[in-house]
């Protein structure tokens, strides 16, 4: 059993890998080895997937992807590529040779979204079948647009379709939640369509213009506040996972200045 330092503290408890709620997804703009293995030896227990993110995959030699997913599934993380390396495979008629490599390299999930590519939801039921029927591999199923971007179809139904043509989980597109401030009312109705376990909301990050360096870890406070520690996150800078993990677990006080309901309870742990 690991020795924890400071485990006369207590703090929240929180499920064990491998577990369905309370997931966190790191994303990975191109770590190099030396930096992921930093990351995932410090870290590993509180990451649940690493999305390598847009066509970041497409710039580095075969073999040093192989070595960054195999490093990857020594910690048991699941990296998977980001949905929109898949949206330019689509239009660029190559799906079945991007899914054979996604499988050859040794990926066991994709990402299937619509973020600016228009899809019906009969073709994104068809990409998701096929990903994983043909190919073997697990699917996140990704819902909403980029902002400024118009939706066609409502979440809801992108949801439940994802969901029945076999997505493992769907990833919330953060513009759907934070464009506008935080839509506390959007984000409940979205757990009328699925279980909120098998929901991501993803985070914005310094990669959508305008976000402040805060702001990432303010709204998974507020998705923690709104749903409970145990909500899945997705988009995590690798710098922010201690601070979200530290935020689950009741480290500290929260925004309101008090400490989280149920720290000094019964459930708590001191020996994690």
């Amino acid at each position: 059993m690991t020795e924890y330092a400071f485990s006369a503290i207590p703090m929240l408890e929180r499920p064990a890998k491998p577990r369905a709620s309370g997931q966190t997804m790191m994303i990975d703009f191109g770590l190099g080895l030396r930096q992921q293995e930093d990351i995932l030896q410090l870290a590993s227990a509180f990451i649940d997937s690493a999305k390598i993110a847009v066509g970041v995959a497409r710039l580095l030699p075969r073999d040093l992807v192989q070595r960054k997913i195999d490093l990857y599934k020594q910690y048991e993380v699941v990296p998977y590529p980001g949905g929109q390396f898949l949206e330019y495979a689509v239009l660029c008629d190559t799906v079945d040779e991007f899914l054979a490599e996604a499988r050859a390299i040794g990926f066991p999930a994709i990402e299937v979204s619509d973020n600016l590519l228009s899809i019906t939801l009969e073709e994104k039921r068809a990409l998701i079948a096929r990903a994983r029927e043909a190919y073997g591999l697990d699917v996140y199923g990704e819902v909403g647009k980029k902002e400024g971007l118009a939706v066609t179809v409502s979440l809801e139904d992108d949801i439940q379709a994802c969901l029945e043509a076999g997505s493992s989980k769907v990833l919330i597109e953060a513009a759907e939640i934070f464009s506008h401030g935080r839509d506390k009312a959007a984000a409940a109705q979205l757990t009328k369509a699925a279980p909120l376990e098998k929901l991501m909301f993803e985070l914005t990050g310094p990669w959508i213009e305008g976000t402040a360096y805060s702001e990432p870890d303010t709204l998974a406070r507020w998705l923690m506040q709104t749903f409970g520690p145990n909500v899945n996150i997705g988009n995590v800078l690798p710098e922010s996972l201690l601070r979200i993990e530290t935020a689950r677990r009741g480290l500290g006080v929260n925004a309101g200045g008090e400490l989280p309901s149920g720290l000094l309870g019964g459930n708590t742990t001191t020996d994690r």
